[in-house]
């Protein structure tokens, strides 16, 4: 009797398990969604979202997204190489709009590599936006343009 009770006790944890982990899980879909939602990155910019746009770079990929109210979101999802000391930001009438410089990593024990800055209707109107991308040694990568409203 006490070893059918452990093997349904096993059999109860192993069924229970995946349920109690699914709010945690969850947990990260609640806050800004991360880039590789927005669906994979295609050479004219376009995304599985169309209120999104994307620059394929040799280690990551640059998002650009808009939300109804307006704001714009922009990411950046480093896929590999050595760590960048660059800051996300949005061009929109000529004028640039930056976030402050951060060291952006990737590495196997790095969690997160999404690096993300969102900016509410009192900073953003109804022009088109280019998302930014800009590494301290200068150079700047800009995703495709992306209409507002």
């Amino acid at each position: 009797m006490a070893k059918r009770a452990r093997v349904l006790s096993a059999i109860i944890a192993a069924v229970a398990a995946p349920v109690f982990a699914a709010p945690a899980a969850m947990a990260d879909s609640t806050e800004i969604t991360p880039m590789h939602h927005w669906g994979s990155c295609s050479n004219s910019g376009n995304t599985n979202d169309p209120g999104a746009r994307c620059t394929s770079l040799s280690n990551g990929t640059l998002y650009v997204r808009k939300s109804a109210d307006p704001s714009v979101t922009v990411q950046y999802y480093k896929s590999g190489g050595s760590s960048i000391y660059a800051r996300l930001g949005f061009e929109q009438n000529g004028q640039n709009t930056w976030d402050s410089y951060k060291t952006m990593t990737y590495a196997s024990e790095v969690v997160n590599r999404h690096f993300s800055r969102t900016w509410g209707p009192n900073s953003v109107g109804c022009t088109p936006v280019i998302g930014k991308l800009h590494v301290q040694n200068g150079t700047t990568y800009p995703t495709p343009t992306l209409g507002m409203c």
